[in-house]
């Protein structure tokens, strides 16, 4: 059917038909069949409504009622916020302070004797909020590294439209704004971008847009900001101290970002389990200290420092 809506909508265009035309900076929603709409009732609204033939030709007609519930709306109904307008395939109503007119729940009919249709617009709630995204605000990631967004859905009402940008320029991105479309369209959240080996080039601002498709223009966003580190390699000298029965392994690095963890015939070495064992890490060095020795202490000692921007990232002593 949506198909076939759009095949009969290019044809109508293709041939010159006249729409009835909304006013400018106005919601404009047009009626071709029974459908729910998402708007917000306290900015103006116009509905157009049209009727097809067996043909795919859009009806003319000059008998176009509109109603709410049973009751006959005119041009100039409720003090003057009812608007009404047509022209010979198409009529029109702009309320400009729709709330005054319709509640979430009511509905509006448009008809036609003449073309024998009629299309039944019901007001839904509007829910029109930021996607969420996670992670969000600031993301640091290491150079080589995987990362993947998701954008979710904050309860949104209608058909939102979502998609990931980023802050690269592109004349064919969505709705002809800024950035370049890194996913496809889709109206079923959560949607994922994976990104992969980041390199330094994939710095920047990642963002979760959505659209509403009765709010042609309006659009929510949220942005992450990603921030490539380069992987910084940790240089590491050692140095060993003994005296009588005391003896210090002091293990230096010229990386104060890192993280240390020695190591005793491959286990890793719990100085609360030792009181004759004391570990002192600083920004530059962490010591070892045994005293007094015992046979136990025997054995083959490692200083493993892993850079914390790349924790896989070991060096051994």
């Amino acid at each position: 059917m949506n198909m076939i809506l759009a095949h009969l909508m290019v044809t109508f265009l293709s041939v010159g038909f006249t729409v009835a035309q909304c006013p400018p900076d106005v919601i404009s929603v047009f009626i071709l069949s029974d459908r729910t709409i998402h708007v917000p009732l306290t900015e103006p609204l116009c509905l157009q409504c049209s009727f097809f033939t067996n043909q795919g030709n859009f009806f003319t007609f000059s008998d176009g009622v509109w109603r709410k519930g049973s009751t006959v709306l005119n041009d100039g109904d409720f003090n003057g916020n009812v608007n009404l307008s047509s022209t010979s395939d198409t009529m029109r109503m702009t309320l400009e302070y729709p709330d005054d007119v319709v509640n979430v729940g009511d509905t509006i009919t448009c008809s036609s004797s003449t073309a024998g249709q009629q299309s039944i617009i019901t007001f839904g709630d509007f829910v029109f909020l930021d996607p969420v995204v996670s992670p969000d605000g600031t993301v640091n990631i290491t150079e080589g590294s995987n990362l993947t967004l998701t954008c979710s859905d904050p309860g949104n009402t209608g058909m939102p439209r979502y998609v990931w940008i980023n802050d690269r320029k592109s004349a064919c991105a969505l709705d002809d704004s800024d950035g370049i479309e890194l996913t496809p369209i889709i109206n079923n959240p959560p949607l994922n971008l994976t990104l992969t080996n980041i390199d330094r080039a994939a710095s920047g601002n990642y963002t979760c847009r959505t659209t509403h498709i009765d709010l042609p223009g309006i659009k929510r966003e949220t942005t992450v900001t990603v921030y490539v580190q380069l992987i910084r390699y940790t240089i590491v000298h050692t140095t060993v101290y003994q005296s009588n029965d005391t003896v210090s392994i002091n293990c230096s690095y010229d990386d104060d970002f890192v993280g240390v963890e020695w190591v005793h015939s491959n286990a890793q070495i719990d100085p609360n389990s030792d009181p004759r064992v004391t570990i002192n890490t600083q920004s530059t060095y962490s010591e070892l200290t045994i005293s007094p020795l015992a046979q136990e202490h025997a054995g083959q000692y490692q200083c493993i420092v892993s850079n914390m921007l790349k924790p896989q990232l070991q060096l051994q002593l």
